[in-house]
């Protein structure tokens, strides 16, 4: 049973893998943000049950923690761009703003 059930644990993270890879290639955000909780409950009831950790078991849980922590990192390097592309275009809209506001000014006078 040990056996069948650590096959089927290398099935997941092997199909984990996969998907986490493909979605993270493509910067898929709405794939990673679906895949995301998924991934992380199997690489955390794969590491609490010692039962499954064969060698094979272990190696491809390692190489779905890196891709992971890659996918995790993508996203926030992507969150501090799209954050500075938000402020540098308010300060474009209030300077406009501004603009706009004192040519309003002088066409009043």
């Amino acid at each position: 049973m040990s056996q069948s059930l650590s096959l089927n644990i290398e099935q997941k993270l092997k199909q984990s893998y996969l998907d986490l890879s493909e979605a993270h290639r493509n910067r898929d955000w709405e794939w990673l943000a679906d895949l995301e909780p998924e991934v992380r409950n199997i690489i955390q009831n794969t590491t609490k049950d010692k039962a499954v950790l064969t060698e094979n078991v272990q190696q491809l849980l390692g190489d779905l923690e890196w891709l992971y922590q890659q996918m995790i990192d993508t996203c926030e390097q992507e969150m501090s761009k799209v954050k500075k592309q938000v402020l540098a275009s308010q300060k474009r809209q209030k300077a406009l703003s501004s603009y706009l506001n004192r040519q309003h000014n002088t066409d009043s006078e």
